[in-house]
């Protein structure tokens, strides 16, 4: 039986990224008021993947933001002002 979306959040840390697996469906769940992007999250957001990959089975993957306007704001811009190297690293990991 499937998870319903309210399980799959409960499932959630908050002002996280999450992921919960209910075979065959993978839900990654981008859990943060804007669900900006910095290189911490790229990263989290990348390992997720990871392990996505590494499940050798069919399957369909759902990704959901939990924000209350918006799915993403899109990237940190404040962490990016903080030094020119935290953009670099963002784009090129992104």
């Amino acid at each position: 039986m499937a998870l319903s979306l309210d399980q799959v959040f409960a499932k959630v840390e908050p002002d996280s990224i999450g992921y919960v697996y209910d075979a065959p469906i993978h839900y990654i769940v981008l859990n943060r008021k804007d669900n900006s992007w910095n290189l911490d999250r790229i990263n989290e957001y990348i390992s997720i993947l990871d392990k996505i990959e590494a499940i050798k089975a069919p399957g369909c993957l759902v990704t959901i933001g939990t924000g209350p306007k918006h799915f993403s704001i899109g990237f940190d811009l404040g962490y990016w002002m903080q030094d020119q190297n935290n953009a670099f690293a963002s784009l090129v990991r992104f």
